[in-house]
This record gives structure tokens, C-alpha cells and sequence, in this order.
């Protein structure tokens, strides 16, 4: 199964904030690739008991499969408030990882963030477009 790291802001946010957008993405690319890809979301931090993790634990757990993703998706809503993400960056860059903007917003991003994305989308469709133009129909 390939998978799609789906990264962006969590701390400081509400539920629908913070899962809305990757709620819908991996919906939407799960169902158009008859589950062939898989986004993977960091926001699901429970053990097999239902216990939340530590931050040291969620740190490794999501890094650890963002190296083991085909592409990643960050979202650039709220970064501002979001370390996280930007290390998120970082590692994918380092591990040769594709990542895919999604800045709804159109904020100005710094340039070295434009620079380590193959492309920043403005909307879902767009990005959408671009996905299945350049990754999900590639297996």
C-alpha cells in the first residue's frame, strides 16, 4: 500500500480545524484509488487501549511514517502556530519525500518552504488535480 503523510498544525487548534481538511482529503483519495493509497493522520494518537501517547512517543511515531510515505501533503493553514509541521518539512525533504502544498488561504510562504514543495495547490480540487495528474495513478 502506498502511503500519503498528511501534515499540518494540530497543537491549538479545534478538532474540526485540525481534522477537517485531512478528514476530507483522505476520503476523497482513498475512495479514488479503491484504497490502493493511504493517508495516514497524525492526529490519531491512541494505543491499542485507547490511551493518548506522550509527545515523545507521537514525536517518533509520526516521523516514523512520515519516512515510510510515498508523499506528503501539508497543509499551510495555521503554521504559524505549528513547530511540528515545519520539522515535518524538514524530514520529508531529507528523506526524498514529495510534498504537496495546500495553502487555501494563500498565505506568503517563506521561500524555502516554496522551494522543497513539488507544488503548493490553492484548493481541494486543485489538489485533486495535481495528485492524480502526478502521483495516485502511478501504480
Amino acid at each position: 500500500m502506498n502511503q500519503i503523510y498528511l501534515g499540518g498544525a494540530i497543537t491549538g487548534l479545534n478538532p474540526n480545524q485540525y481534522r477537517g481538511w485531512r478528514d476530507e482529503i483522505a476520503h476523497n483519495i482513498e475512495m479514488a484509488t479503491k484504497r490502493v493509497w493511504h493517508c495516514f493522520d497524525p492526529c490519531e494518537h491512541l494505543n491499542e487501549f485507547g490511551e493518548v501517547i506522550t509527545p515523545e512517543e507521537s514525536l517518533a511515531y509520526d516521523l516514523d511514517h512520515l519516512r515510510h510515505s510515498r508523499l506528503m501533503i501539508a497543509s499551510f493553514e495555521f503554521t504559524d502556530k505549528s513547530t511540528g509541521t515545519l520539522i515535518e518539512l524538514g524530514v520529508a525533504h531529507e528523506n526524498k519525500i514529495p510534498i504537496v502544498g495546500y495553502n487555501p488561504d494563500g498565505f506568503d510562504l517563506h521561500p524555502w518552504v516554496k522551494a522543497i514543495c513539488q507544488h503548493v495547490c490553492l484548493t481541494q480540487e486543485g489538489l485533486y488535480q495535481y495528485l492524480c495528474d502526478h502521483y495516485l495513478n502511478e501504480v
